[in-house]
């Protein structure tokens, strides 16, 4: 998401670009939740004919990176009061595992979508 809304260019793009701290990048876990705001412009399209022209309609993307480990649950909870909805990644190596099931709980508990 980030390569594509341009918020980061593809040359300076990593793993773990939001992982500020030291110890995340070392153990590739992330400890606090971290924010970054991206605009996403699609392109007009023209109603009929499917192709493109006009002009391009901007979103504002909000994304809040949390933390996956149960350990730091906590901030998944933070993180979870600011939001509108929300997206859940579930790691394709490692699969669902105890947390996935936590988050999920305390996003429906609150209503999200």
């Amino acid at each position: 998401m980030l390569e594509i809304t341009g918020t980061i260019e593809k040359r300076k793009m990593r793993a773990q670009f939001l992982d500020m701290m030291e110890l995340e990048r070392e153990r590739g876990i992330t400890i606090k939740m971290a924010p970054v705001t991206m605009t996403y412009k699609l392109p007009a399209r023209n109603a009929t004919h499917g192709v493109a022209g006009g002009e391009a309609t901007n979103y504002k993307l909000n994304l809040i990176d949390t933390p996956g480990h149960i350990d730091f649950s906590y901030e998944v909870s933070r993180a979870l009061k600011a939001v509108e909805g929300t997206i859940l990644l579930v790691d394709s190596t490692q699969g669902v595992q105890a947390q996935t099931f936590s988050v999920l709980e305390i996003a429906r508990t609150a209503g999200l979508k």
